[in-house]
């Protein structure tokens, strides 16, 4: 009998990166904390976001699911110092509560983090306000690798009613930043939401 030594190379080690994120009424605006990627690869649909990139010989993945809807064909990013992405969301004049859905809000609990150095309070918001705060010279189009989704959705109502707030009724500060008695002000508005979800 011949013998045959075989040889299994395993998987490199995944790590997912630090990322923080802020926005306007219209826009979303990503940093991933990462200088020097090398083999970049993003991909934006309607509903969901990858990232791969090699950085100081470790390779980095993420991929997480939008908590509403984003317009993929507007994508912008620049890897000038660190990989910074500019998105437009689907449903113009609404303010996000975060970027994630509450699964993934969970799940990268540890990674993600508001951008307090873009954030701006829903109530100070104007038009141009996250734009004064980048330079969009240093940003490029992702040359059609963002596209958008196929999939059906199901929640196609507006943020307003899936969330209980409206971006003239409210003024919500990123859920990181809301005290406890804030929560519990708001416990009745988000009840209806969560039995939503559940179903």
């Amino acid at each position: 009998f011949e013998h045959f030594l075989v040889k299994t190379m395993s998987k490199p080690q995944t790590f997912i990166p630090q990322f923080q994120w802020a926005q306007d009424l219209n826009t979303v605006y990503m940093k991933i904390q990462l200088p020097d990627v090398a083999n970049l690869n993003v991909d934006v649909t309607e509903q969901g976001f990858k990232f791969s990139g090699d950085s100081h010989s470790r390779h980095y993945e993420l991929c997480f699911t939008f908590r509403f809807k984003v317009n993929p064909k507007t994508v912008k990013y620049s890897t000038k110092r660190l990989v910074e992405i500019i998105i437009q969301k689907e449903q113009s004049e609404a303010f996000w509560p975060h970027l994630l859905t509450v699964e993934d809000k969970k799940k990268f609990k540890t990674w993600c983090k508001v951008d307090w150095d873009k954030w701006v309070d829903e109530d100070d918001l104007g038009e141009s306000d996250m734009k004064e705060n980048l330079d969009f010279g240093d940003f490029s189009g992702l040359d059609g690798a963002a596209m958008p989704s196929d999939s059906d959705d199901s929640d196609d109502e507006e943020i307003a009613h899936l969330e209980g707030v409206s971006a003239k009724d409210g003024k919500d500060q990123p859920e990181e930043k809301k005290s406890e008695s804030q929560e519990n002000q708001k416990e009745q508005t988000k009840e209806p939401v969560e039995k939503e979800k559940s179903t």
